[in-house]
């Protein structure tokens, strides 16, 4: 793992200036969630200021909130791909190398399989923009709950196959989502491996806790993941928890290197 970053979309509620300040203490790379204040294509300019004078990396993490990349509803769905191709435009001003994306989710009585189609199609559109640009676009997995999908290693690796899309593992997800293990095994999708999000929970529901304080094994998780060289994000409830996470995850790290 190459750096540690911060992220937060809890925060997205505050203005980012108040939110960068005491980060930048902690982690020199930040997951910008671009949602409400973070709005990467509204605070551009403010955000490339601070990142110039702190030399701050930046990821950034597509919008998501009213987004349905798989929308049965045509100007719906170019919406959702525009919102997200103009992010990523914005990142790449920015010098942002990775951007995340949600798959989107089904909207009944639309079926299931053309849902997935019509995803499909939007997340080749987002990808072709990030080849555009020279930024990879990582794509995650979610966990089970609502009208989500692409919840198994197979449902993602269909949804990527034939496209420059990369991966972005959430491990928080594949913990209450039929467990890590089978992820990890899965050699094709580890070798797209472009993102990684961090937290913890108890293997029921999205918790978002401190690494350390639910039941995921990081120990050994890590020890899967000891060829990856990219970002570690912390995707925490607040910068507190992050902080501890990070102290916690570098400790296992150390253990694991000797």
């Amino acid at each position: 793992m190459e750096r540690i970053a911060f992220s937060n979309p809890e925060s997205a509620l505050q203005e980012f200036e108040g939110v960068f300040e005491p980060m930048r203490h902690h982690f020199d790379c930040w997951e910008i969630v671009s949602e409400r204040e973070h709005r990467v294509i509204d605070i551009e300019k403010r955000l490339k200021k601070l990142l110039d004078a702190y030399k701050i990396k930046l990821q950034i993490h597509a919008p998501f909130v009213d987004i349905n990349i798989a929308s049965p509803e045509e100007r719906s769905r170019k919406r959702a791909i525009g919102e997200i191709a103009n992010t990523i435009k914005a990142g790449s001003r920015l010098g942002v190398k990775v951007v995340t994306v949600h798959p989107g989710h089904f909207s009944p009585p639309t079926p299931p399989e053309r849902s997935l189609e019509l995803c499909k199609e939007s997340l080749e559109d987002v990808g072709r923009t990030g080849e555009e640009l020279g930024i990879k676009i990582a794509l995650e997995n979610m966990g089970r709950g609502g009208y989500s999908m692409i919840h198994t290693p197979g449902e993602l690796a269909e949804m990527i196959e034939d496209t420059s899309l990369g991966f972005c593992f959430d491990v928080g997800h594949a913990n209450f989502t039929g467990g890590w293990k089978q992820w990890v095994n899965n050699k094709e999708l580890m070798s797209r491996l472009t993102n990684l999000h961090l937290h913890d929970n108890n293997g029921e529901i999205d918790e978002h806790m401190t690494i350390g304080e639910g039941n995921l094994d990081f120990e050994a998780l890590l020890s899967h993941l000891r060829f990856y060289c990219g970002t570690g994000v912390i995707e925490a409830r607040s910068l507190e928890s992050a902080v501890l996470s990070k102290k916690r995850l570098k400790e296992l790290m150390n253990a694991i290197s000797q």
